[in-house]
């Protein structure tokens, strides 16, 4: 038995023995170093499905490795998300299993914590940029900046040459700035922080719920783009629905070894603690992820 992290409704988690995951032929069994605390995991411990493993990210060392599985080792490190709802078997345990499709070598240059909070919002950041399309010199309007979907979004637009701004709570300014975007005061709407160019932004990406008013912002052959399931009324807005790619979790690696994407590691806590961290990660002041260390 091993020692896992179980929702279980209005408790809202549990920490309890469940049987040891064992890996398919197309599967890794990753021994788990630090895994992510994300405000979604915080909504299914009270919501459900109840009595499953929860956790969405991590990152560890490859315990055992399926017949079918290439580039993945014994003894690797590595990291990785999965849909734990659907197939039962989150991270946030001492071990986990993952397809080959859902996990990657993990980055050189950072520790496993740093490296647990890449996987799921790093892969929505980087999916969300690749349905917008966004180009070198295009401008780009991040709402939900400070985040962790926002701040990664940020750091990987302008390594793509784009301008960017973010839009964030005033106590952000500098965290938005030391990224390399022009900050906009989230209570000043579009009068904070500097004009957006003339005729509004190449492409918005919504990581935060948005006013209709911030539509505004977009040209009008411009693209919009929700990862927070946020129907607006023009044609050009999308919802992004992630998933999990092994080649662009390596990419991610890449980039955060090169300084690119910077992690932002708020607190750690022992697996056992997982009450408490799910306990401050609904507090809405929470800037930085939330790790469990089994």
């Amino acid at each position: 038995m091993m020692r896992a992290v179980l929702s279980s409704g209005s408790a809202g988690v549990v920490v309890a023995d469940v049987p040891w995951p064992e890996p398919g032929h197309h599967q890794v069994l990753v021994r788990v170093s630090a895994a992510g605390v994300n405000p979604v995991d915080v909504d299914a411990g009270r919501t459900g499905p109840f009595d499953r493993v929860l956790g969405w990210e991590a990152a560890g060392v490859a315990e055992a490795v399926g017949e079918d599985v290439r580039g993945v080792r014994v003894g690797d490190a590595v990291m990785g998300w999965t849909y734990w709802f659907s197939s039962g078997r989150g991270c946030q345990a001492q071990y986990c299993v993952l397809d080959a499709s859902e996990v990657s070598a993990a980055p050189r240059q950072v520790d496993a914590a740093q490296a647990a909070t890449v996987p799921l919002n790093g892969s929505t950041a980087w999916q969300a940029l690749l349905e917008l399309g966004v180009q070198p010199g295009e401008s780009l309007l991040v709402m939900g900046a400070a985040g962790s979907i926002g701040g990664f979004a940020i750091d990987l637009a302008v390594g793509k040459g784009c301008e960017v701004w973010g839009v964030a709570a005033a106590r952000d300014a500098d965290f938005v700035g030391a990224r390399g975007a022009h900050f906009v005061d989230r209570a000043d709407a579009l009068r904070g922080g500097g004009a957006l160019p003339s005729g509004g932004v190449d492409a918005v990406l919504a990581t935060a719920p948005v006013d209709e008013a911030w539509q505004t912002a977009v040209r009008p052959d411009g693209r919009f783009l929700s990862t927070v399931g946020q129907t607006l009324p023009r044609t050009a807005c999308g919802f992004l629905n992630a998933h999990p790619d092994a080649g662009q979790l390596g990419e991610l690696a890449q980039v955060v070894d090169s300084g690119e994407l910077r992690t932002r590691v708020a607190q750690r806590y022992p697996l056992a603690d997982a009450v408490v961290a799910y306990a401050d990660a609904a507090a809405p002041a929470v800037r930085g992820r939330l790790v469990l260390t089994p």
